[in-house]
């Protein structure tokens, strides 16, 4: 029986990124941080974890991970406006993955 990969709180995530910027993130911190911003339907973000700029933006997203304000209407499959969530959703990430790229360094 394979062994499930333990969990990272987002809490944990945020301070290391906060506090311990000097330090680098292991590959199962990295992980567990693109699968909790996939969740909110982002991907694609190319972020650099050294670069100060992405790693405030990767602390909003979390932020966001944490209390989502489209939460109370989850499943969100299940809501009327849908097809409109998607649609902003998807310019939301347009616009993250361009402010990526920009500040690339």
């Amino acid at each position: 029986m394979a062994s499930e990969k333990e969990v990272i709180p987002l809490h944990v995530l945020k301070e290391k990124l906060i506090f311990k910027s000097h330090e680098e993130l292991s590959p199962d911190e990295m992980e567990e941080i693109n699968n909790e911003i996939s969740n909110i339907g982002i991907e694609n973000l190319n972020q650099d974890y050294t670069n100060p700029v992405h790693r405030g933006m990767i602390i909003a997203l979390l932020s966001l991970c944490e209390n989502h304000q489209l939460s109370p209407f989850y499943p969100l499959n299940d809501n009327p406006e849908h097809s409109s969530v998607e649609k902003i959703l998807k310019l939301f990430e347009n616009d993250l993955i361009n402010a990526f790229a920009l500040t690339s360094i």
